[in-house]
Formats: structure tokens, sequence, C-alpha cells
């Protein structure tokens, strides 16, 4: 049952990342950094790209109002589940899975983590937030009455395809507390 549901999830998660392959917006545009993802093995990669100050706290303020609208109390940013949910978003960027590149599960990111929401690719955080709502799995992660926190990350990770040209792709993350 459990196989079958996560199968479902993946299954979502990557549709939600073939919906559109964007190019960062003027406002995201920022130095790129290389971030470096521990993998099986002890092995190790890195990933270039950027975070999105502006677009993360766009998503919080949508869904504490998704929150509100639906009789439940706003979600408090905290430090430690924004740190965690920036260190998804990079391993995201690499592998987009709830298994994490170094094997282990998505809640081993943080003592603090309690549920995950991860997508790609979309062009607007609107967009992203009304796919979320329209999947039930997606959804009852936004509507938990029990999570009190959450931590947002978007970063943008810079590509180059074989003929040289640089693209970026979102990956956005909710890590939930």
């Amino acid at each position: 049952m459990i196989r079958k549901i996560i199968v479902v999830l993946f299954s979502f998660c990557t549709l939600c990342s073939l919906i559109s392959m964007s190019s960062v917006p003027a406002e995201a545009s920022s130095v790129n950094t290389k971030y470096e993802i521990r993998l099986t093995r002890g092995g190790t990669t890195k990933v270039e790209g950027h975070f999105d100050d502006n677009l993360e706290k766009q998503m919080v303020d949508m869904l504490n109002d998704y929150r509100r609208k639906n009789g439940l109390p706003a979600l408090k940013v905290k430090k430690a589940l924004e740190k965690a949910a920036d260190k998804r978003a990079e391993e995201s960027s690499y592998l987009f899975s709830h298994i994490r590149p170094n094997g282990k599960n998505w809640s081993t990111v943080s003592a603090f983590t309690r549920g995950e929401n991860l997508a790609s690719g979309n062009n607007s955080i609107q967009s992203q937030l009304d796919l979320w709502k329209r999947s039930m799995s997606h959804r009852a992660n936004l509507l938990k009455k029990d999570f009190k926190t959450v931590g947002v990350s978007c970063f943008w990770r810079r590509y180059r395809s074989k003929l040289g040209k640089t693209y970026y792709l979102r990956y956005t993350v909710i890590e939930f507390g």
C-alpha cells in the first residue's frame, strides 16, 4: 500500500516538473553559487544556482491566506525549516524525489520536518500552489492542523544545454513542522 502511495506521489511530482521549463525572471536574477550534494556511498556532486527570497515570501503569504480561508491558523516561518527547505531544493534539483540523493528519506533533512511538498518548473508561485491544492496528498500537507511552522525555498538551478545555452529551472520546496 505504501509503495503504491509513493509511486502515485512520485508520478504526480514528476508531472508537476514536466509542466514547463522557465527562464529566470529579471527580478530573480542573482549571483549563482555552487552547492554540494551528498550522494550514496560517500560521494558528492555540485549544483549551481541561486535562491529567490521574494518568491519564497510570496509562497508563505499565499499558503497562509489559503489556510486562513480554510479556518486554520497561519504557519510561522522557522529558520531551521528554511534551512532544511534550502537543502531539499538543492537536492531536488539533482534528484527530484522524496528520497534524498544520499539514499535517505526526505524527513532526515531536519529533526523539525514533519511534511514536505516538492515542485519544479512551474512559471508562477500561484500556479504551483494551485497544483498542490488539486492533489489530495499535497493539499493534506497544506491544510494539516498539526503543522505550526514552515520553511519555503525557491531555488533556480542553472543548466547549460549541449549547444552552450544557459537556462534555469525553479525548484520549490515546502518543509512543514
